[in-house]
């Protein structure tokens, strides 16, 4: 069921300019597949992202929100929480306007020695009530070296994954830029009327969060989104 995204490029020594917009690219690649994981799900829907860089992971997070104006992304952080998730998620949904939910942290209750046997066999036993009590996507953040004790400890509940999101390791300022588009010749003949809407939401929220960078590939990739947009536009007006 579970199916990778991207795989995260490592290197010793820095990395050169092609190593690092390789990463980039694939950070864009990931965050495009989660992106377009959350907008279609109808109802829970449960979706697992390595990422080993917390800083990045908020960032990744963020341009999520900034990405999806029109929803509401909420965060539940496991670190600081003593009840249990199903109860910690249907709260945050019931307190504020529905939508996604992000569980960070896991890295906290898995170092746990009495609190993790505890929380995954609490995912395990309650696995039948998600679907019923929490109508949105939920997405687990956690390391990559995590991925196998969470999993494996609670099998019968990530029977519910739909996918698992590779998140390369990349710089916080570098999470800001994401990868080119994958048509490179006008507007993806693929996109329906909703996605082409979507899609032109996106790319203005990408360039809002950006506002200000003078990275030169962050601005090579602003200019790639505005002509982008101007396509998207020129459709959108025929």
């Amino acid at each position: 069921m579970a199916r990778c995204g991207t795989r995260s490029t490592r290197c010793c020594g820095p990395l050169s300019a092609s190593v690092a917009e390789s990463a980039v690219e694939q950070a864009g690649e990931a965050f495009r597949a989660l992106r377009r994981g959350i907008t279609r799900s109808r109802g829970f829907s449960l979706h697992v992202c390595t990422c080993d860089a917390p800083a990045s992971r908020d960032q990744f997070i963020a341009n999520l929100a900034a990405s999806m104006p029109a929803v509401s992304v909420h965060r539940v952080d496991l670190a600081y929480t003593d009840v249990d998730l199903l109860d910690a998620v249907a709260k945050v949904l019931a307190d504020a306007s529905p939508g996604p939910v992000m569980v960070v942290g896991s890295e906290d209750v898995l170092a746990d020695g009495a609190q993790a046997p505890h929380f995954l066999s609490s995912l395990n036993l309650r696995r039948v009530e998600w679907p019923a009590r929490i109508r949105y996507p939920v997405v687990f953040w956690v390391p990559r070296r995590l991925l196998g004790i969470l999993t494996s400890g609670a099998p019968d509940f990530f029977d519910w994954r739909s996918d698992t999101i590779e998140f390369p390791e990349i710089g916080t300022g570098e999470a800001l830029s994401f990868a080119p588009r994958d048509w490179k010749f006008g507007v993806d003949p693929r996109f329906s009327g909703q996605e082409r809407e979507e899609r032109l939401r996106e790319l203005k929220a990408r360039i809002a969060a950006s506002g200000g960078a003078d990275d030169e590939n962050l601005l090579r990739h602003r200019s790639d989104w505005w002509d982008e947009i101007a396509e998207l536009e020129l459709v959108r007006n025929r």
